[in-house]
């Protein structure tokens, strides 16, 4: 079961911005006198050594120095996020335990599973720390170049298959709003993850995937497949070569995800701001910017325009979903 996954440009924030969120974090540090009062526990969706095992690590020994309080990273895998977001939104009020925040488990689970074991109300946002994109590749033997040409190949086929990471993934979401825009005919071949459909792509086992830019994107610089098209607003600074959907004439296809923080909701204002503070002065460390990758948009938000983003993303993906009449696998 596979629920996630912006165009990882280096966009780091301004200087005046960073300079605010300096100020605002030492405002939080005056306004709260007895936070942090005992360890700090950030939940992390993923299993040790997993990407966002290693940031909420890279995220955490910052606050621990910043703070000068222990911080511990538990590590509640499974089921897309939903486990770790269930045990962080059953969580003490106190921002003493936060969560590490994922499209799947905050966007997608609440729409695809009935009998979820939280709602959006029972988490406060703290932050976004990135975005990401989807690209659409294929092989370099295809004589497919562009987006265009990829829909006149679909249509003199009657259809092409795509692999992707699972069913109501953002790869598969992404097209099937492709399908809708451009009215053609593509089935979804799933895949236990990104870098098994790229080794099929390779292998010419499929003919065309979607997955993160980054398990793609080397074996496009060497010219064994071809990304035609990814679906981040602007060109990506990491991949200027890479053409966007929306600058292709398709621009209902701009779609990123999300990774950021969040904590159960009730957590004190002052608190919160601390938290966010903290959290963006770690985005500006040399150890948070060497684990981005080309395909990641590094980018911070209000709790405010964090929640925003979410209804945003629910909304637009729910209407997907219920026009697609897609359904959790299984």
């Amino acid at each position: 079961m596979s629920i996630s996954q912006i165009a990882r440009r280096r966009v780091l924030a301004a200087p005046a911005a960073l300079a605010l969120a300096a100020e605002s974090s030492s405002s939080a540090f005056a306004q709260t006198p007895g936070f942090p009062s005992r360890p700090i526990r950030i939940v992390a969706p993923g299993s040790g050594g997993s990407w966002s095992d290693l940031i909420c690590r890279v995220v955490g020994e910052h606050m621990q120095v910043s703070l000068g309080n222990p911080v511990i990273v538990d590590n509640r895998p499974g089921a897309q996020g939903v486990i770790a977001a269930g045990e962080v939104a059953r969580g003490a009020k106190d921002g003493h335990v936060i969560g590490y925040a994922i499209t799947s488990a905050q966007v997608l689970a609440p729409l695809m599973i009935p009998r979820l074991p939280y709602r959006n109300e029972d988490f406060q946002s703290i932050t976004t720390i990135f975005r990401g994109a989807m690209a659409l590749a294929v092989p370099a033997t295809l004589p497919v170049r562009n987006v265009a040409e990829f829909v006149a190949h679909v249509r003199s086929q009657g259809g092409l298959s795509y692999g992707s990471n699972g069913v109501a993934t953002s790869s598969h979401l992404l097209m099937e709003m492709f399908q809708a825009t451009a009215n053609i005919a593509l089935q979804n071949v799933v895949y236990r993850d990104e870098s098994a459909a790229t080794m099929d792509l390779l292998a010419g086992n499929v003919p065309s995937v979607v997955t993160g830019l980054t398990p793609l994107h080397q074996f496009h610089k060497e010219g064994k497949i071809r990304i035609i098209g990814i679906s981040s607003e602007e060109r990506l600074e990491g991949a200027p070569d890479i053409a966007t959907f929306r600058e292709q004439g398709f621009p209902d296809l701009v779609y990123t995800w999300f990774h950021g923080f969040v904590s159960p909701s009730g957590v004190p204002r002052p608190v919160i701001d601390r938290l966010r503070g903290v959290i963006l002065e770690a985005m500006e460390t040399q150890r948070f910017r060497d684990r981005m990758t080309p395909d990641l948009i590094v980018r911070s938000s209000t709790p405010e325009e964090f929640t925003a983003e979410v209804l945003r993303d629910q909304e637009r993906l729910g209407a997907i979903i219920r026009e697609r009449n897609i359904r959790p696998a299984g």
